[in-house]
Formats: C-alpha cells, structure tokens, sequence
C-alpha cells in the first residue's frame, strides 16, 4: 500500500481538534471517501473507550451500490475483514470495538434519539437539512461531510459553510495519490479541449463539477428562477396535486402545487418506488384520501386500480407539444419550492438538450430510449427500422396500438450490445446501457439485468415458440386459438360435445374463425378511441349475437349427425352461450384494462452477455398515452412531470 497521504485525509486529523464540522468539497476521485474510511480506521483504532459513528446517506440502498464496495476494497488494505464480504445486508458492524451505523436519510424517525460521538454524511447535497439539524443536535464530537459540487445553490452553502466552527475544504482528482490512469483519462476526456471536442467527449458541465470540482448549474436549465422556502404557505386558497408513477428504480412523485396570484408554491409528498397499485393507494389514501390527483395517462391500469378504492385520480390527457405547453406555463409565474433533496435534484437536473452547443427547446428525456437504427420495432404494418418509423405509424405497446407522436435522432452515442438468454429464446438489442427494459419488478436499467430476472415479451414471439412445428390441420389451429381467448372451459366441462361437433367441422371453423377474427379488429379498432367500459359493452353484444346466429346454424347438422339429444341430455344448449359469453367477457376486460395483454407472460433471464459496439446514431420514439413499446420483441421504455400535469388542468391564465 502506497505511504502517500490524501490532503483530504490530513485535514480530518487535524480538524477534528479543532473545529466543530468540516465539509469536503472536491471533483470525482479527489478521494473524499476513501479519505474518510481511513479517517474512521484512524479514530476507532486509537479510542479508549469503543464509540459510536453514524454514516449517513440519502437512502439505506444507496449504500449497496458506493460504500459497500469501498469499504470491501480499502479494509483488507489495512489487513482488516470487510463486514460486506459475506453478507447481502449490514446495517451496522464493529470496527475495532467501535460501532459503525449505516443510516439512510429516507427515514427521519431514526434520527430523532440517534445519538452518536461522531457522523459522516456522504453526498451531502443529496441530504434535507432537517437530517442534517437532527444528526448534529445528537452528536457528541465531531462531524464531516462530502459531496461532488453538482449544484450552485443549496441549503449547505447558505446554512453551514460559512459558520466559525465549519471548515471549507476543496480538492481535486489531481490531489489523489491513489487515482488509477483510467479514472484520471476519463475525467480529463472531459475538459473543452480540441481533442476532446473532435472525439466528441468534452462537456463543459461534466468538467467544471467532476474534474475542476467547481460548483456550477447545469447548461440549459428549465426552471432557472426559483426561490427555496422552508414551509408550504397556510394562506394559499388555490391547492392542487399531481402525481407522476415510478416503480422499482424510479420514483413515484407526488407533489402539492398552490397558486396565490403570480406565485406558484410547490411541496414535494413522495418521492420513492411504488412497484405496485396496493402501495400506490396505501400512499395516497395517507397523503391525499379526499383530494382530486391529475396524474400520468401512461399508466391506465393504476389509475383504475385507485379509482376502484375510492380514490380520486384523473388522468391527463396529454397531446403532441404538451410538454413544450406545460413548461411555458409554469414559467410564466414565481416559483417557489419547499426545500428538499428531491426538488433540489429535480430543479438541478431539469434541462433542455444542448447539442453542439446550441440549446434546444425540448427538456432532456430522462427515460429516452436510444437504439441503433436496425433494432425491430413491432407496427401494425408488420416489423419495420426503428429509423424507419414515421410520424402517426401505429407502434405496438403493452396496451394496444398507439400512434408515434414524434421521432428522435439523438446523434452519435456508444452503443452496447446485450445478448439475452430466455429460457429458450436468445434475443440481443443494441442500445446505450441506461436504456430501461420492463420486469416483473418493474423497470430496469439494461446493465443492471441479472439472472433470474423475468422480462416481459411480445406476445407473439412465446407463441411462436410454444411448438417446434406448426399446425398444419386448420380445426386443430382454430381450436387452440379459441380456447386461448374462451379459456379452458370448452377444452373440459364441454369436452364430449366438442367431440360431436368435429362431425360438422366446417361450421365450427366458420365459429372460431369469426370469433378471433372479428375480436382482434374490434379491439384493435377501439382501443385507440373508446374506453374500457365501452369497448366491453360492445364486446359483450357482439358475442351474443355472434354466438347465437353461429348456434342456429349448426343446429340442423347436430339434428342430422343425432348429436342433439346427447348435447340436451348434457345441458349443452341451455348453458354454452351463457358459459362462452361470460367467459370471452372476462378474458377481453382483462386483455383491456390488463395488464399486458401483448405482453402475457414472461421469460426468465438466464444468462446475459454484453459487447461494447461501435459509436453510432441512435433513435428514439415518442408515443402517445405510453412511455413503452416493443424493440426486438423486447418490452422497453419524472417529480417535475407531476407538477407540470397539475398546472396543465387546473391553471388557467390569459
């Protein structure tokens, strides 16, 4: 191990004697956290008594994925066990007799009575000063914090920098003696230069904050003019709420929004994951049980689900340039946020796309999907280049067919390409590695996929699939497809009179054949216009009539081929109709409000490959009422979204 000593790790020994606090502020790699685990190993090994050291970051699941890995590296440098070698969860652990806890700001009530000799709080500018007043009030000694100066306002610098007892520190990747050269190459494949700006990885922003550590808001910033409050007004008369849905690794946002003149005052209520509609409405019946929530149209069967439990929730119907629309609104009053994190994060990142140095008027697209041009995208026309795709083409989505709003060609991007193993299936996509892929457990970044996982697919692509040859015989076909959609009900309580009407095939084929036929172009026709309940009372019109008339015709064929007394002995022709109808029924509401209804099932991940591909252009699709569609029969794909649905409804202005 190296004898050299980062700065950063000097001044904790030397502050902690004389100053209450002491905030790190430095570029990627200055060695902050390093710095601070030595810090740790420092105090713990030379203590008399055992002491008590809180690390604190903005969620407990944070720490999986940074200090975990850190502390693996760096204790067995000082010849000591990581506590997170062998185990999946440490909330806390012994190092040297002392105790270390690991404490996620997501949860204030732990904070209240946590007392402790000394705390650090990594990425403090992701941590509500409400934390940070609770930690300190408890804290025996001593404390530090660091961050990444992403941001040129924050409660820190206006509350704590510049107090006595703090001490300002700053420091810079160039001030680590540890830096491997592939850290250091990158951080400097930043900086404005030529050779940078030719190779197209010079980015102004990403070099002022990550490699000159300086604090700086980023380019094209949407909500530039807005002032931090500590508490939402009481005397606002005009209230309303919005709600943009998250699952697994995005957050659900709700936000209360009031209006006072020119003013606009806006609180963050939520901000985390809700993988499904149960804790979406335990949330909402806590946070807003009689209250009327605009929220995202992308996610219809939410918003049933909640409106099924008594709750009050709308969708927004959003329409090409609603977008543009909904920021000029906000714009045109005062803002005023309730300080948090998530607002602060949310307004920092919040930016119009800046191409070649020339601003664009469309915000950045946290969930943009970017595919290189061959990748299949499934259309009513049949499987066509994403580059290919126009304006107004139908593009399959988990819901049906839905009209392309807009095309992107978002430039040059490196590009990776994944090969998955599915059960029995092999497909690969090539796309940029944020791009986000839907599971069972919601969505995921496509280099987080693991094994295990269980990925939604097209519907088609698991039928195909299902035999190694096809059906040659048309009754066999028409048969499966049937019971497909009737469900087993024809293929078990009515089996003996399917075996009779094998006699007059042709009139049973006539029978499947409309059914599917005529199902599939209603829904596909309707779909795009009505609602569901609509659609349903249509659907359940059609089959009756359909069912009745296809009855009547074969009923001289049962009489002629003697099946009709054995089918009336089994209460056949009293009850089919009936049993079809309310079994087709159920299957269609379910298809529609459905969850995926081309989507039906899913494959699980048993292996995944990925190899970097070529820098290449990329593509994206905006679709109308989802954030979702299908690329190489693959299902693939938000606090300010929220507010901007409620401001679209309920503000009116000249």
């Amino acid at each position: 191990m190296s004898r050299a000593i980062n700065p950063n790790l000097r001044i904790l020994t030397k502050t902690a004697k004389t100053h209450r606090g002491l905030i790190l502020e430095g570029s990627s790699r200055s060695g902050k956290t390093w710095s601070s685990i030595d810090f740790l190993i420092y105090l713990t090994s030379k203590t008399k008594q055992p002491l008590v050291i809180n690390i604190i970051k903005e969620t407990y699941n944070s720490f999986k994925t940074t200090l975990y890995d850190d502390f693996d590296k760096r204790l067995p440098m000082y010849g000591i066990k990581s506590p997170f070698a062998d185990r999946k969860e440490v909330d806390s652990f012994k190092l040297f007799g002392s105790k270390i806890n690991l404490m996620g700001a997501d949860k204030p009530s732990k904070f209240h009575g946590a007392s402790c000799d000394y705390f650090w709080i990594n990425e403090s500018l992701d941590i509500s000063q409400e934390i940070f007043d609770q930690s300190e009030m408890r804290c025996r000694t001593f404390w530090w914090m660091d961050f990444n100066p992403k941001l040129s306002d924050h409660w820190l610098f206006e509350r704590v920098e510049h107090r006595e007892d703090v001490l300002l520190f700053k420091s810079t990747f160039k001030d680590n003696p540890h830096i491997s050269d592939p850290e250091r190459n990158k951080i400097l494949s930043y900086e404005p230069v030529e050779k940078n700006i030719k190779s197209g990885t010079a980015d102004d922003y990403m070099w002022k904050v990550y490699g000159l550590g300086e604090r700086c808001a980023p380019e094209g910033l949407i909500f530039k003019n807005v002032t931090w409050i500590r508490d939402f007004p009481k005397d606002i008369e005009q209230i309303y709420y919005g709600i943009d849905f998250g699952y697994t690794n995005d957050p659900t946002a709700l936000v209360k929004m009031g209006r006072n003149g020119n003013n606009i005052y806006v609180q963050s209520l939520h901000y985390s994951p809700t993988e499904n509609s149960g804790l979406l409405i335990e949330m909402l019946k806590q946070k807003v049980p009689n209250e009327n929530v605009w929220a995202d149209s992308a996610d219809p069967g939410m918003i049933a689900d909640a409106r099924q439990a008594g709750l009050k929730v709308f969708a927004v119907k959003k329409f090409a340039g609603s977008i543009k629309y909904g920021i000029q609104l906000l714009n045109r009053f005062k803002l005023h946020f309730v300080d948090c994190p998530e607002l602060r994060r949310e307004q920092a990142n919040y930016c119009y796309k800046v191409v070649q140095g020339i601003q664009l008027n469309e915000p950045i697209d946290k969930f943009n999907h970017c595919f290189s041009g061959d990748t299949k995208i499934s259309t009513s026309k049949g499987l066509v280049n994403i580059d290919k795709v126009k304006v107004n083409d139908l593009v399959l989505t988990s819901r049906g067919y839905e009209k392309v709003l807009k095309t992107f060609d978002n430039g040059l991007k490196q590009t990776y390409t994944y090969t998955m193993q599915l059960d029995t299936i092999v497909l690969s996509l090539t796309c940029t590695q944020d791009h986000k892929i839907k599971t069972q457990k919601g969505w995921r970044k496509i280099c987080k996929l693991k094994r295990g996982d269980r990925i939604y697919l097209h519907r088609n692509l698991t039928v195909k699939r299902t035999t190694n040859t096809q059906a040659k015989d048309i009754f066999q076909k028409g048969a499966s497809e049937c019971m497909s959609l009737c469900g087993s009900i024809i293929k078990g309580i009515f089996l003996k009179g399917i075996i009779s009407i094998i006699r007059i095939e042709t009139h049973v084929i006539m029978t499947f054949q409309t059914l599917i036929l005529s199902v599939h172009r209603y829904t596909k026709e309707w779909r795009l216009s009505a609602d569901i309940k609509k659609i349903q009372g249509h659907l359940k019109g059609f089959m009756r009539r359909e069912l009745k008339q296809q009855r009547n015709g074969t009923n001289p064929k049962r009489g002629k081929n003697g099946t009709q007394s054995m089918e009336k002995t089994h209460g056949l022709i009293g009850h089919i109709l009936k049993k079809y109808v309310r079994n087709v029924e159920k299957n269609i509401r379910q298809d529609i409000r459905g969850s995926l209804n081309t989507a039906i099932t899913t494959a699980r991940l048993k292996q995944i490959d990925v190899k970097e591909s070529k820098e290449q252009q990329v593509y994206d699709l905006e679709i109308h009422k989802q954030h979702e569609y299908f690329a190489n029969n693959i299902l693939v794909h938000n606090c300010f979204d929220a507010l901007r649905y409620t401001a679209m409804v309920n503000i009116r202005t000249d």
